[in-house]
């Protein structure tokens, strides 16, 4: 998962996206702070930053774990 511009300040319109590789299909979700944001096994989203925010990509893999890559931002 990957927010640009990398230099945003809180306040800021930030474009995120995310790709997965090897996971089930329709099987991933992106969150905001533990709340559902996203789904999809790809794609990108708009946003405006807030501090203190956690965004994380969970996708099932195909044994049936669960795999999480996040991004904290703490501003």
């Amino acid at each position: 998962i990957l927010m640009q511009p990398r230099n945003a300040r809180a306040g800021s319109a930030i474009l995120l996206s995310w790709t997965s590789v090897n996971m089930k299909p329709a099987e991933c979700k992106v969150t905001k702070d533990g709340a559902e944001f996203a789904t999809g096994n790809e794609g990108t989203k708009r946003d405006v930053l807030e501090a203190n925010t956690e965004y994380a990509l969970e996708c099932v893999t195909p044994s049936g774990d669960t795999a999480v890559s996040k991004v904290n931002l703490s501003l």
